[in-house]
């Protein structure tokens, strides 16, 4: 396939390549369905007019780019062939953010150690921030979400970057429908999901393991905060019927994205979980039913 980008990295420079390995590529031609030609390339800069199974996180990165944030990764273009999606972004050359990372300063005395640590969480936020700005709830915000990159300060500062957009989810303004999507649907990771997703009820749940979550083992158990039997797989939908109006949860959208925010904070500042448990049942279960457990200061 052949196709250019009209903005992108130096000849010199490294970039990241996400594959996402779907042949379902589809985009709508009319009335009919059918396969995305092969060295299509979408732009970043316009609206497009595609429908395809990573339409959301297309179109998200489509509306971020064009403000160049400084905590956002920055992509450069968009491809689609008929088997995969390639996405083209700027490469992290220190990784996913860990709680070393986040701690770490050239200078290891207190002041400058807490100095760091402030000024990655502003880079956090700042990213959190501009999202929501923009009416955008990310829903998926983690430790492994933000990327870490050097700085050329020539003060070993780095700076950190949200990324991963597939499981954002853009405000309408219509509160009724967007409280529907928000809170009848898990989406994200278990580890970090927030209690308000997690309404009390009798049901059976059955899930199995998400990549990029905890290590617990698959398994099948009865547990009083689902509506309905699903499947767990990180960045599908999971629909539940949602509780009478008056016990419905208040409607503040982007605390979904800041509860996760605390949950990775008290990852990266202790090393361990405030909830944790050996399958997503009883995790669940402690989100939704339990005060968070943080190891007193030494």
């Amino acid at each position: 396939s052949t196709s250019t980008s009209t903005s992108g990295p130096t000849n010199a420079a490294l970039v990241a390549v996400k594959v996402i390995a779907k042949a379902k590529v589809r985009v709508n031609t009319g009335t009919t369905t059918a396969l995305a030609k092969i060295g299509r390339m979408l732009p970043l800069s316009a609206n497009s007019n595609s429908s395809t199974t990573y339409e959301n996180e297309i179109a998200i990165i489509q509306a971020i780019s064009r403000f160049h944030h400084p905590n956002i990764v920055t992509y450069y273009s968009i491809h689609l062939t008929q088997a995969n999606v390639y996405i083209v972004q700027e490469l992290a050359d220190l990784g996913e953010l860990t709680p070393s990372l986040f701690k770490f300063s050239s200078n290891t005395t207190n002041v400058f150690i807490e100095t760091t640590i402030t000024q990655h969480l502003l880079d956090m936020t700042s990213a959190i921030a501009f999202l929501h700005s923009l009416n955008i709830v990310h829903r998926d915000i983690k430790p492994s979400n933000f990327l870490v990159f050097t700085t050329d300060d020539n003060m070993g500062r780095r700076r950190i970057k949200l990324t991963d957009f597939d499981t954002c989810y853009t405000l309408t303004g219509d509160i009724e429908h967007d409280r529907h999507e928000l809170f009848s649907k898990l989406i994200g990771t278990p580890l970090f999901l927030a209690p308000e997703l997690l309404n009390p009820s009798s049901s059976t749940a059955t899930t199995t393991n998400s990549s990029r979550t905890s290590s617990a083992p698959t398994t099948t158990t009865k547990q009083n905060f689902f509506t309905k039997t699903f499947k767990w797989k990180k960045g599908k939908t999971h629909s539940r019927p949602l509780a009478s109006s008056s016990s419905l949860p208040p409607y503040i959208p982007f605390a979904l994205d800041l509860w996760s925010l605390g949950v990775s904070l008290h990852y990266l500042l202790y090393g361990t979980y405030p909830f944790y448990a050996d399958n997503e049942y009883s995790l669940l279960h402690q989100i939704s039913t339990t005060q968070p457990t943080t190891p007193s200061p030494n």
